[in-house]
């Protein structure tokens, strides 16, 4: 009986291990890119092959799972310790609230309730009113819909179009000069706009990016090129204060993000805050993944990063109060 049920147990190990060892040692294509994404997840299965191999006092499925488990607790011990920032006593806070509506939504309405709700205080995972609202995969018939938002929002940047590639962005701060470019190869967009704090006017550049999604070869060169030529717009910025923000389309596991964090000189706001994911919204907690990301410069904090509740999309919105500091 044993037997019976060891030969099915060890062969899903057998699996795992190889599933998971390529998140271990990405490289670039789509394979290990796909697989790189579950790295949380590998963690908690190794958890349990460990205890289950322990238990049948298995020991060489015990070293090995062993081994596991010690890989991915070192590549998400990162996430939870919390990086410096470059302080200064002189600084002041944002929110910033992102959300990837779906293209396809049915009910735009419902995340306007939502977001003017803030003010109300009758909803959301933070107390804090976002200052500033990033919505992405916006069509001219959502963006005609959130132009509602326009009571508490009074500056507002419109790029809305059809299909998944649209944005609006909608703000209690002004926003200075803005410009929406094109990429230099491939297709898709990117946004950059200088703004400031609302009173000390700290200045910082916002870069908003919806990255093209790897899902095979001819997908995943195009992001590539995305991430690596944002990358480089960003360290080539003179303001101290940098954010960019949208859905990447990756994992902060993935080594397109390690390599697009090392170029442009941004951190993850995961850093310190753990990896929650954001997608897809009809799974589990534990199965999802982090697409939606911020990522910031040095003289920037993370206070916060909180996941918010579903509003109908394949994505979860996100709220983050970041503290700028000034340079």
């Amino acid at each position: 009986m044993k037997n019976i049920f060891l030969k099915p147990l060890n062969f899903t190990f057998i699996c795992f291990v190889f599933v998971s060892t390529s998140a271990i040692f990405p490289i670039e294509n789509v394979f290990s890119e796909i697989l790189s994404h579950f790295c949380l997840q590998y963690f908690l299965i190794s958890l349990l092959f460990l205890i289950v191999y322990c238990f049948l006092k298995k020991w060489k499925a015990v070293v090995v799972a062993l081994l596991l488990f010690i890989s991915f607790s070192s590549i998400l011990m990162p996430f939870y310790v919390s990086p410096d920032a470059k302080k200064n006593e002189k600084f002041e806070d944002i929110t910033l609230l992102q959300f990837n509506i779906n293209y396809r939504h049915e009910d735009v309405n419902k995340v306007v309730d939502w977001i003017n709700d803030f003010h109300s205080k009758k909803y959301g995972a933070t107390t804090e009113i976002p200052d500033i609202v990033l919505i992405e995969e916006a069509t001219p018939e959502i963006a005609e819909k959130l132009n509602a938002l326009s009571v508490h929002y009074p500056y507002k940047i419109s790029e809305a179009e059809a299909g998944a590639y649209g944005m609006v962005l909608y703000s209690k701060i002004p926003i200075g000069h803005y410009e929406r470019k094109y990429f230099s190869r491939f297709a898709g967009q990117y946004t950059i706009a200088n703004m400031s704090t609302p009173n000390m006017k700290i200045p910082f550049v916002l870069v908003e990016l919806h990255a093209r999604s790897p899902g095979h070869i001819e997908k995943l060169n195009p992001r590539r090129f995305q991430l690596e030529e944002i990358a480089n717009i960003i360290s080539r910025l003179s303001c101290a204060g940098k954010i960019l923000v949208g859905d990447l389309n990756t994992t902060p596991y993935s080594p397109y993000f390690k390599k697009l964090e090392k170029i442009s000189g941004l951190r993850s706001f995961m850093r310190g805050h753990g990896v929650s994911g954001t997608w897809p919204n009809f799974l589990p907690f534990l199965c999802r993944i982090p697409l939606d990301h911020v990522l910031v410069s040095a003289p920037i904090e993370v206070l916060e990063r909180n996941i918010n509740p579903d509003l109908g999309s394949d994505h979860f919105p996100v709220t983050s109060r970041l503290r700028i500091y000034a340079k």
